[in-house]
């Protein structure tokens, strides 16, 4: 038996039995037809067809490779350098404008810019070192704030004995509390007007104060002089100007009842004028007195008011010595001052009359008289 060559779809081509080899294969669609029949050409040049399906790798490197630089591109579209740019921001801000210039920008504008300076701002400040103390910086700043301390306890301490100074004069709590406070504002209490007499002066204020106080003076009388004089513009003054003052007008007035001119004017008439205006306002001179510790203060003290009583050119010589001296004698009625300390304020007088000399004696023997009882 003769032996067949095998039958494969290039022999049946060969021989003529498969003229259209593509009735082999199912139909395609109508776009692969298309492919087909441009790649057609192709298969007449098997040798040509290698290097064309060959470009299709090349092809879709080409389309990989066009593909990668856009996914690559998102990373860009993240644009690090504009986060960075509040970091690069670290100049000066932006100057400043004006508000017309504002006026003329848009509100996105305005936003950035007022943000620009808030950044710049915040940088400025977060970037400012803080400051190292020295030891003497910091040793000289405790320094200060102890002192501080200590003057403020010091304060206080000067404020509690200045309330007590102020309760022992007449004052009641709430008065002496309010007197101080005005006191340490540099204030003093309101005083009333009056055009007529006030001119400014202690003995002014004592004469309205002494005129506006009831027939009889009362034990608040201490209390309401604080209020009314002291401190109404002289809250410098001390008890023994006060005793001066007060003396000096109370015997003022006493003058104006006694014939200073008299040829035989005696001490004893002028100390029977003075009597009842020393018992009237013994309430207020008496506790006054007694806020004079020292001795020889509160004699000259009141050794000053009965001198200035009597002015050089209102009586003779002669009638200025024995009013003083009917004076002297009146203020012995009162519980104000004692025989001893009144003789020394009498010693103390530079210009010492006869009867100035004879009531020195009169008081010494009053003075030894008291020391043997």
């Amino acid at each position: 038996m003769a032996a067949y060559p095998m039958m494969n779809v290039s022999y049946l081509e060969e021989i003529g039995i498969l003229s259209e080899p593509k009735l082999l294969s199912p139909p395609a669609p109508a776009a692969s037809k298309a492919a087909q029949v441009s790649a057609a050409p192709a298969k007449a040049d098997g040798a040509k067809a290698q290097p064309e399906k060959a470009a299709k790798p090349e092809k879709a490197a080409k389309q990989e490779n066009a593909a990668k630089p856009e996914k690559a591109a998102k990373p860009e579209k993240a644009v690090k350098p504009e986060k960075a740019e509040p970091k690069a921001a670290a100049g000066p801000p932006p100057a400043e404008k004006t508000p017309a210039e504002l006026a003329k920008m848009s509100k996105e504008e305005r936003k950035a810019y007022h943000e620009a300076r808030r950044a710049a701002d915040k940088q400025v400040v977060a970037a400012a070192p803080a400051k190292q103390l020295t030891k003497a910086e910091r040793r000289a700043m405790q320094e200060a704030q102890r002192k501080v301390k200590e003057d403020s306890k010091m304060a206080g301490k000067e404020n509690e004995e200045l309330l007590a100074e102020l309760k022992l004069q007449g004052l009641s709590e709430d008065q002496a509390r309010e007197v101080m406070n005005a006191m340490l504002e540099g204030g003093a209490v309101e005083e009333e007007d009056d055009e007529d007499e006030d001119d400014g002066d202690l003995a002014s204020s004592v004469r309205i104060f002494m005129k506006e106080q009831p027939e009889k003076v009362g034990k608040d009388a201490m209390r309401d002089f604080n209020m009314k004089v002291r401190f109404q513009g002289h809250v410098d003054t001390t008890p023994p100007d006060h005793i001066a003052c007060l003396l000096k007008l109370i015997f003022e007035e006493a003058c104006t009842g006694c014939d200073l001119t008299a040829a035989k004017l005696q001490p004893q008439q002028v100390a029977k004028k003075a009597e009842p205006l020393l018992t009237r306002w013994a309430p207020l001179l008496e506790p006054l007195y007694g806020k004079i510790d020292d001795v020889l203060s509160g004699a000259d003290a009141v050794c000053k008011g009965v001198q200035e009583a009597v002015p050089e050119d209102k009586a003779p010589e002669t009638a200025r010595a024995t009013a003083m001296v009917g004076f002297l004698m009146a203020v012995r009625e009162i519980d104000m001052i004692e025989d001893e300390d009144l003789l020394t304020g009498c010693k103390r007088i530079e210009f010492r009359s006869k009867v100035l000399d004879k009531f020195i004696e009169f008081l010494e023997d009053a003075v030894d008289s008291d020391e043997d009882d």
